[in-house]
């Protein structure tokens, strides 16, 4: 399991332009020093998750591909 660093102050999370109907069934997105932190938007002080960008990519490749269509 890779060790995580600590998540960074200040981070500027986002949220998809499509969630505007959803609002409160997102995921919101944040980068920093190469590095790409996503959070609950319902729950902001919660859990942050941490990838590089070549995860994230990986992961953002698999949901246009449907990739996780089977649950």
């Amino acid at each position: 399991m890779k060790k995580r660093s600590k998540i960074p102050k200040g981070l500027r999370f986002r949220k998809s332009s499509y969630s505007q109907y959803t609002w409160n069934q997102c995921v919101e997105v944040a980068t920093h020093k190469n590095l790409v932190f996503v959070r609950d938007s319902k729950n902001p002080d919660g859990p942050v998750l941490q990838f590089t960008p070549k995860e994230w990519l990986a992961f953002v490749e698999g949901v246009k591909n449907n990739e996780f269509n089977t649950f």
